[in-house]
């Protein structure tokens, strides 16, 4: 799923998910919108399947534009305008990347990734080359000074991040 959550006042009153936040300007046409599901998916035994997101600011209207791909070159998807934002208009504070699974209360949570954990590098899922492009265009790939979070390590896991990548996911299950 490409998840995006923005927030105009870096977390102080406002903030919205995918397609519920006010002014995304969707890309007719577009495979795939902020929240949708990503398919196909890489799985143990299965085709691994690389997959692209950027996102980026367009340097002159300023907005924040998302780009989606798989096993190609990534393609417009749509993008926030710059009048949206307050701190964004001028640079990202913040961004996260990594696997989220949810169900609802009481239930099995869903494998993440390709089901593996983080310690199988061979079959769990990756994010690799992680690159912060900068204002002047220079990029420099994300350091191991990134941190990693996981809200529950008896069903996932993530490796530390190290030469723009890390490794994550896990069976699931009933914690």
């Amino acid at each position: 799923m490409i998840c995006l959550e923005v927030q105009k006042d870096n977390h102080q009153s406002t903030g919205c998910v995918n397609l519920d936040c006010p002014g995304f300007k969707l890309v007719k046409g577009s495979p795939i919108s902020p929240g949708g599901i990503i398919s196909p998916v890489s799985g143990i035994n299965r085709k691994r399947q690389t997959i692209t997101i950027r996102v980026s600011k367009e340097s002159s209207s300023g907005d924040w534009w998302l780009y989606y791909g798989i096993n190609g070159v990534p393609i417009p998807v749509g993008y926030f305008p710059a009048s949206l934002f307050d701190s964004l208009s001028t640079k990202s504070t913040q961004i996260s990347i990594g696997g989220h699974a949810r169900s609802t209360t009481n239930n099995t949570t869903p494998p993440m990734g390709s089901g593996a954990f983080a310690s199988n590098p061979g079959q769990a899922a990756s994010i690799h080359d992680i690159w912060l492009i900068h204002k002047d265009g220079r990029s420099t790939p994300i350091g191991n000074d990134a941190r990693t979070k996981v809200t529950d390590g008896k069903l996932y896991s993530a490796s530390p991040i190290g030469r723009a990548q890390f490794f994550y996911g896990g069976p699931g299950g009933k914690s």
